[in-house]
């Protein structure tokens, strides 16, 4: 039947707005009593719509918001279909079971090509996480049952920030919900404390792979490892499942490396959200399960429905197929790379939006970098105005920007939270960053929140004895002047008030505990009217020291405070009086008595010093600054052995715990969970260290300011590309490594210069670059993203060659076949083909720009060696690390070595190499050096003799080891005839190439003892160190290594070198090892390398000063504030070298 409706006579009009349809309201609580026409009921419906907001600009969601048209017809067109009905629609059906495999293959399942995968469709990833958490539970209380064991009290570990699905999931299936609490700074589950949670009644941990709050993923990894061990150490058998809503379709195209899902053993289920960035409408998540034993064969209902038997494992029944269909639809029209291409534009426009955000200065980014693309940010002050007032705002220019606090325990953190979907595009970035700095602006043009009479009544209350939180001197300083600021800007009530300002003289108290307020903190003097042009604090730099190695222990509570002073910094505070007219002939003004009293009170409150930071305060303080530095948990034990350490220094609190965790760092700690034992080893070094420097302060002289460093002590750290940290590798080190270790030897070289040349400007894009420039800014490619493209792309790789005569391009992605032909000398003009300064060989990596043929050749136009970064900005990011070896010197303890090293202008190093002991007329030439030191005024501190020490190779067929032995003793005799130089110069020995030891694979270790006891005999100072080999002295870091490197570079060249900048061979040289970061990046076959040990040959951060001992000629070259230097061979060319380290003089000396 079709309804059909004829306009009475009261429309006067036959068009929909003019029809009494629109003039009435629309039922809203029951059916109304007669039809109306489709365009009037279509009108009404639309018209409230429209208040709606735009689904594109609404930033609070997850969920897909545009799609291709050919997609949205396809939906169309199956809008109709009930998923349910499989006899009827079998190639639905189909399409789903396609989806799913493809999904568990995604996620690594480990089935074979032709097995089917076990997963299902669901509506969203709630009821995919209801139908998981049912699978475990059933499968928990089977083993229960089996045990003879109580079953009635499941229970679920989750962190504080899962989707509220999960508390959905343990109310309605009556399974208990245990969440780790976050804290500030830490917004996600922390595995340790997720796995202390554990017990033989949870069904499963649940970890976030994209957190909603931040986008942070969880490290389902380490959870793995814990829970892996607990389970062992148990018995027990407790699974994981993976929350994959928002990161399921991201972290493979992203971050391909990263192991979340079922490459971990303990993973069994997953689920994901086809509608989040799996870039589907609403409507479709999906769960896919390890195997068919992790789906209890009880949840799948066979139902006889329509004539057939269809299995079913959902909690829906009729539901709609089309999202089924787009979901199959994206797959096929994207592919990989097309999933991929979308990836990397959302994070590529979150980092457009964050670092806009960044640059305004307001906020605080609390989102990580790795994880699902969206920018959490919260106010850096919020005193004035809030995230709410600002999302608010927002609203006025379409925008949905949702604000709100952390979970409970962080619940005081509010934030503002952007997602950026595939349909948020670049300019949509840029135009948001905009808005924000208009409300930004508007907000802060509106009156303050508190009203003066909060503000008086805050005063008075501040007479009365109260309990204070501590702050430092700097806080309480930048505290009052923003108070002030404030109050001058004349906001608190809306009236007019007249500033007057007066010079004001204060102090602050020393440090110690208080029973009440003093009475009078504050010298109040009226000084002369300044101008009124704007507030501002000016004051003396302050010397105050810093504690431990810094200054010494603090005084304890039981001695009495020292009377209150004047403290020597003097600021400049305005001050503000209401209602107070200043005539226009007084210079000075008298402050009305009442207003006196009530400024001196204010500023008591403000500058109170009060008892030292409470217990509570501090754990959450060591807590937040333990987890940045990757110490996920803390015993209890050992919370409290550094919070009693660090109470004691008062004042310095921040500082005392940051030298805790520096030394903490360079402990080899077996796990992330901090132990009591290890920080009380900490604690007691350093209160030892700092009574040894009481004791005998200022003693250290150019002898104990010498450091050498074995290669083998060097400690080995791994980049972490994910998290973008370095890591210590706390393990043993086998000599003999395994395959995975030459594979990693070349995944360590090519990360740590790929880490390096992200930050370099000119391979990064500007935030707001819209035009970017062609040499300006040249962003790197992924190798595997070549396939298809056109036009000029700049990459990153190492060279290897693969095929004989055939060389490639590798990166972590994929590798290309690549044709260094065109690749000539630089002309002048940038579009013209060149290579820069080096010596290009196989293992070395390059940033080559260059284009596709159509052969699936990539043809090199322009090549070069990534750039260098400036050793102080490498040592910044380095969070205190010690790469060189030695030990990580305190900022203070390194600028007073820094001023002892440029006044030890007596200091001198001398290096010879290739001093051969066998030789009569070496020794005689190398007698006359030694005498000729003996008698000048101040001898050197160090001999440094670099092999080969033998004419002849010792190897194999080297059978004269009893003679060079006596060789040796003869040299430490004649040394030992040198009285001053035996007793106050050191020696230091380093190996050749040829030299007796373990084949020629680098590192070399020491010369072996059997050769060298004689001489120590005689020599106490010798010191026999490995090749390379590494010396600190004060600041500086200077590197040894001995080996004919310049022959074997040049021989094994890909490309001739560039003239252009220079035609020196050692200048070559040294561009090449600088901007490697590594002394031999020599083809293993050509130069072999202890895989395990490849660490020891890197140079980053770049050191002060090079020294490589090559037979070649005597040279020196200074490259981008390196010094470098070759002292040339000393048994064949008489040559030498004299190095002043107090103003890096290089002196080539010769015979």
């Amino acid at each position: 039947m079709v309804l059909t409706t004829v306009a009475d006579s009261g429309d006067s009009v036959n068009c929909t707005f003019g029809s009494r349809y629109l003039r009435s309201p629309p039922p809203k609580f029951k059916l109304g009593e007669q039809s109306i026409p489709k365009d009037a009921a279509y009108q009404i419906i639309h018209d409230e719509l429209m208040l709606d907001g735009t689904p594109r600009l609404n930033l609070a969601s997850f969920v897909t918001t545009w799609m291709e048209p050919e997609c949205d017809n396809l939906i169309m067109a199956s809008l109709n279909k009930n998923y349910v009905d499989m006899d009827e629609y079998p190639v639905t059906t189909e399409l789903q079971n396609r989806c799913v495999n493809m999904i568990a293959r995604l996620f690594h399942a480990p089935i074979g090509d032709q097995e089917a995968a076990v997963g299902v469709g669901t509506v969203g990833s709630s009821e995919a996480i209801m139908l998981a958490g049912l699978a475990f539970k059933r499968k928990w209380q089977q083993r229960r049952k089996s045990q003879g064991k109580p079953y009635d009290k499941p229970n679920i570990v989750t962190g504080a920030n899962v989707q509220v699905c999960w508390e959905k999931f343990a109310r309605y299936f009556e399974v208990e919900l245990k969440e780790v609490k976050l804290s500030e700074g830490f917004y996600v589950m922390d595995p340790v404390k997720a796995v202390e949670l554990v017990d033989e009644n949870t069904i499963c941990v649940a970890a976030i792979l994209g957190s909603t709050l931040t986008g942070e993923f969880e490290d389902v990894k380490l959870l793995n490892e814990l829970l892996s061990k607990k389970n062992k150490e148990t018995g027990w058998d407790t699974p994981i499942h993976v929350d994959a809503a928002s990161g399921g379709f991201i972290a493979p195209f992203l971050y391909p490396d990263l192991e979340w899902d079922f490459r971990l053993p303990l993973v069994k289920s997953i689920n994901v959200s086809g509608h989040k960035y799996g870039l589907v409408y609403p409507g479709v998540g999906w769960v896919v399960w390890r195997s068919n034993q992790d789906l209890p064969e009880e949840l799948v209902f066979h139902i006889n429905y329509l004539g057939s038997d269809q299995p079913t494992f959902t909690l829906n029944f009729s539901k709609g197929s089309s999202q089924i269909i787009a979901q199959y639809y994206q797959f096929i029209r994207l592919g990989f790379e097309g999933y991929k291409n979308v990836m990397e534009n959302c994070r590529e426009n979150a980092r457009v939006l964050r670092e806009g955000i960044e640059k305004m200065g307001r906020f605080d980014v609390v989102s990580k970098d790795v994880g699902v693309p969206l920018v959490a940010f919260t106010l850096k002050d919020s005193s004035k105005h809030t995230v709410f007032e600002i999302s608010e705002n927002l609203r006025r220019f379409g925008w949905i920007v949702p604000a709100y606090t952390m979970p409970p325990d962080a619940q005081h953190i509010a934030v503002l939270r952007v997602v950026i979907r595939e349909d948020f595009s670049r300019s949509l970035a840029e135009r948001l960053i905009s808005d924000i700095d208009k409300v930004l602006k508007e907000v802060e043009a509106l009156p303050i929140r508190v009203s003066l009479a909060e503000v008086k009544a805050g005063v008075e209350d501040s007479g009365r004895v109260r309990k204070h939180v501590k702050k430092s001197e700097r806080e309480i300083e930048e505290e009052v002047t923003t108070y002030w600021r404030r109050l001058v800007d004349g906001k608190r009530t809306g009236a007019c008030y007249r500033p007057i300002f007066f010079n004001l003289q204060f102090s602050f108290l020393s440090a110690g505990p208080y029973s009440r307020p003093p009475t009078s903190p504050l010298a109040l003097q009226a000084g002369r009217f300044l101008s009124p042009a704007g507030p501002y604090l000016s004051a003396r730099p302050s010397s105050r020291p810093h504690p431990l190695r810094r200054c010494p222990v603090a005084r304890t509570s039981s001695q009495p405070p020292p009377s209150p002073t004047l403290s020597s910094r003097l600021p400049l505070i305005p001050l503000v009086f209401h209602n107070v007219v200043r005539p226009p002939f007084l210079p000075v003004v008298r402050l009305p008595a009442n207003t006196s009293n009530l400024v001196l009170n204010l500023f008591s409150a403000y500058t109170y010093r009060s008892q030292r930071m409470d217990a509570l305060t501090l754990r959450k303080k060591v807590q937040r600054k333990a987890k940045i530095r990757g110490l996920y948990s803390i015993k209890l034990e050992a919370l409290d052995e550094i919070v009693s350490f660090v109470s004691r220094f008062h004042g310095f609190e921040d500082d005392a715990i940051e030298l805790v965790l520096d030394d903490l760092h360079e402990e080899s700690l077996k796990s992330p969970i901090l132990e009591k034992d290890g920080v009380h080893r900490v604690i007691s070094k350093l209160l030892a260290a700092e009574e040894a420097e009481e004791a005998s302060p200022n003693t250290i002289t150019s002898t104990t300011a010498l450091c050498i460093i074995d290669a083998f002590d060097i400690s080995k750290f791994r980049y972490d590309p994910i998290k973008k940290i370095f890591h210590r590798h706390t393990g043993d080190l086998p000599i003999h490594g395994d395959a995975p270790a030459k594979a990693a030897l070349y995944r360590d070289r090519f990360l740590l210069l790929s880490q390096r040349l992200s930050r370099d400007q000119h391979f990064s894009k500007p935030a707001f670059d819209i035009g970017m420039s062609h040499f300006g800014s040249c962003e790197i490619s992924p190798i595997q993203s070549l396939v298809g493209q056109t036009g000029r792309k700049w990459v990153m790789g190492v060279i290897s060659q693969m095929e004989d005569g055939h060389f490639y391009l590798e990166d972590l992605t994929a590798s290309v076949e690549i044709n260094l032909s065109n690749a000539i000398s630089f002309t002048g003009n940038f579009y013209d083909h060149k290579i820069t300064t080096g010596l290009f060989t196989e293992n070395t990596i390059i940033v080559a720009e260059g284009e596709m043929l159509v052969e699936g050749i990539f043809q090199v136009v322009t090549c070069g060696f990534p750039p260098l970064e400036e050793r102080d900005k490498s040592l910044k990011l380095l969070a205190g690390q010690d790469f060189f070896g030695g030990g990580v010197l305190p900022k203070e303890e390194t600028l007073r070595l820094a001023d002892l090293e440029k006044k030890a202008v007596n200091d001198m190093f001398v290096i010879l190499s290739d001093i051969w002991l066998d030789s009569e007329e070496a020794m005689g030439k190398l007698e006359t050096i030694l005498d000729g030191f003996e008698n000048v005024e101040v001898v050197p501190s160090l001999f440094v003799l670099m092999g080969n020490f033998c004419s002849h190779p010792c190897n194999i067929a080297f059978n004269s080891f009893s003679s060079l032995r006596l060789q040796f003793g003869k040299l430490g005799k004649m040394i030992a005839a040198h009285p001053r130089l035996n007793k106050h110069s050191k020696f230091l020995f380093i190996p050749g190439p040829d030299d007796a030891g373990p084949s020629t694979v680098l590192p070399r270790c020491a010369l072996p003892k059997y050769l060298t006891e004689e001489l120590q005999v005689h020599v106490p100072n010798a010191t026999f160190s490995s090749n390379p080999c590494r010396v600190r002295f004060y600041t500086q870091e200077i590197v040894f290594f001995r080996q004919d490197l310049l022959y074997r570079m040049r021989r094994s060249c890909l490309i001739p070198p560039s003239t252009e900048e220079t035609s020196d061979p050692f200048e070559h040289l040294v561009a090449t090892i600088t901007h490697q970061s590594h002394l031999c990046p020599l083809p293993l076959v050509i130069q072999p390398i202890i895989w395990n040990y490849d660490h020891c040959l890197h140079l980053y951060p770049t050191p002060h000063v090079i020294v490589l001992g090559d037979r070649s000629k005597q040279q020196a070259f200074k490259y981008t504030g390196i010094t470098c230097f070759n002292p040339g061979s000393f048994t064949n060319d008489s040559t030498f070298v004299a190095y002043r380290p107090c103003n890096q003089e290089v002196e080539l000396s010769a015979l």
